[in-house]
Protein backbone atom coordinates (compact mmCIF):
# COMPACT_ATOMS: atom_id res chain seq x y z
CA UNK A 1 0.00 0.00 0.00
CA UNK A 2 2.82 2.51 0.82
CA UNK A 3 3.58 2.01 -2.96
CA UNK A 4 0.18 2.98 -4.21
CA UNK A 5 0.06 6.03 -1.80
CA UNK A 6 3.19 7.12 -3.07
CA UNK A 7 2.58 6.79 -6.33
CA UNK A 8 -0.68 8.44 -5.39
CA UNK A 9 1.09 11.21 -4.32
CA UNK A 10 3.74 11.76 -7.49
CA UNK A 11 1.13 11.53 -9.86
CA UNK A 12 -1.67 15.06 -10.71
CA UNK A 13 -4.96 15.12 -10.31
CA UNK A 14 -7.08 12.80 -12.21
CA UNK A 15 -4.52 10.05 -12.74
CA UNK A 16 -6.70 7.19 -11.15
CA UNK A 17 -4.02 5.28 -9.06
CA UNK A 18 -6.76 5.32 -6.36
CA UNK A 19 -8.27 2.65 -7.66
CA UNK A 20 -4.68 0.31 -7.44
CA UNK A 21 -6.48 0.62 -3.13
CA UNK A 22 -8.33 -2.72 -4.74
CA UNK A 23 -5.86 -4.98 -4.91
CA UNK A 24 -4.60 -4.88 -1.19
CA UNK A 25 -8.12 -5.82 -0.43
CA UNK A 26 -8.90 -8.83 -3.25
CA UNK A 27 -5.17 -9.83 -1.33
CA UNK A 28 -6.69 -9.52 2.07
CA UNK A 29 -9.58 -11.67 0.74
CA UNK A 30 -7.57 -14.44 -1.74
CA UNK A 31 -5.63 -15.18 1.53
CA UNK A 32 -8.40 -15.37 3.63
CA UNK A 33 -7.80 -12.82 6.02
CA UNK A 34 -11.34 -11.42 5.92
CA UNK A 35 -11.02 -9.83 9.54
CA UNK A 36 -9.24 -6.97 8.05
CA UNK A 37 -11.22 -5.77 5.25
CA UNK A 38 -12.68 -2.92 7.17
CA UNK A 39 -9.62 -1.76 8.77
CA UNK A 40 -8.01 -1.81 5.14
CA UNK A 41 -10.74 -0.18 3.34
CA UNK A 42 -10.62 2.63 6.21
CA UNK A 43 -6.66 3.15 5.78
CA UNK A 44 -7.44 2.69 1.99
CA UNK A 45 -9.76 5.76 2.40
CA UNK A 46 -7.76 7.68 4.67
CA UNK A 47 -5.11 7.52 2.20
CA UNK A 48 -7.52 8.13 -0.97
CA UNK A 49 -7.76 11.95 0.81
CA UNK A 50 -4.61 12.52 1.98
CA UNK A 51 -3.40 11.30 -1.63
CA UNK A 52 -6.35 14.06 -3.16
CA UNK A 53 -4.78 16.39 -0.71
CA UNK A 54 -1.25 16.25 -1.47
CA UNK A 55 -1.47 15.45 -5.27
CA UNK A 56 -0.16 18.24 -7.80
CA UNK A 57 -2.87 19.71 -10.08
CA UNK A 58 -3.98 18.17 -13.16
CA UNK A 59 -8.05 18.35 -13.33
CA UNK A 60 -10.30 20.78 -12.02
CA UNK A 61 -10.50 19.75 -8.02
CA UNK A 62 -14.14 19.16 -8.72
CA UNK A 63 -13.83 16.50 -10.97
CA UNK A 64 -11.06 15.14 -8.89
CA UNK A 65 -13.16 15.18 -6.02
CA UNK A 66 -15.71 13.39 -7.55
CA UNK A 67 -13.74 10.99 -9.12
CA UNK A 68 -12.34 10.17 -5.52
CA UNK A 69 -15.89 9.93 -4.09
CA UNK A 70 -16.59 7.75 -6.16
CA UNK A 71 -13.72 5.73 -5.79
CA UNK A 72 -13.85 5.49 -1.80
CA UNK A 73 -17.77 4.47 -2.72
CA UNK A 74 -16.73 1.62 -5.53
CA UNK A 75 -13.82 0.65 -2.30
CA UNK A 76 -17.00 0.14 0.41
CA UNK A 77 -19.15 -1.81 -2.10
CA UNK A 78 -15.97 -4.19 -2.80
CA UNK A 79 -15.73 -4.54 0.35
CA UNK A 80 -18.67 -4.76 1.80
CA UNK A 81 -19.44 -7.91 -0.94
CA UNK A 82 -16.15 -9.25 -0.01
CA UNK A 83 -17.09 -9.87 3.39
CA UNK A 84 -20.77 -11.49 2.37
CA UNK A 85 -19.28 -13.67 0.34
CA UNK A 86 -16.91 -14.54 2.58
CA UNK A 87 -19.79 -15.45 5.37
CA UNK A 88 -21.45 -17.05 2.78
CA UNK A 89 -18.76 -19.39 2.08
CA UNK A 90 -18.56 -19.77 5.67
CA UNK A 91 -21.71 -20.29 6.54
CA UNK A 92 -22.04 -22.73 3.78
CA UNK A 93 -18.37 -24.99 3.23
CA UNK A 94 -20.12 -26.59 0.11
CA UNK A 95 -21.31 -23.32 -1.71
CA UNK A 96 -20.79 -23.44 -5.17
CA UNK A 97 -22.06 -20.78 -7.64
CA UNK A 98 -24.22 -22.50 -9.54
CA UNK A 99 -26.00 -23.35 -6.84
CA UNK A 100 -28.20 -20.77 -6.44
CA UNK A 101 -30.42 -21.02 -9.58
CA UNK A 102 -34.21 -21.39 -8.90
CA UNK A 103 -34.28 -24.74 -10.05
CA UNK A 104 -31.51 -25.78 -7.25
CA UNK A 105 -33.51 -24.22 -4.68
CA UNK A 106 -36.96 -25.72 -5.33
CA UNK A 107 -35.18 -29.21 -5.77
CA UNK A 108 -33.60 -28.53 -2.12
CA UNK A 109 -37.23 -27.46 -0.91
CA UNK A 110 -38.48 -30.88 -1.82
CA UNK A 111 -41.24 -29.69 -4.12
CA UNK A 112 -41.10 -30.67 -8.15
CA UNK A 113 -40.49 -28.19 -10.58
CA UNK A 114 -43.05 -25.98 -12.69
CA UNK A 115 -40.27 -25.53 -15.79
CA UNK A 116 -39.44 -29.02 -16.13
CA UNK A 117 -43.10 -30.42 -15.97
Amino acid sequence: MTAIFLLDLVSPLGWEVWLLYLLPLFLTFWFSHRQYLIPLATICTALIMVGFIHSSPGIPVEVAAFNRSMGVVILWITTVLLRQHGRATVEDPHHHADDHTGHDLVQRQGQSDPASE
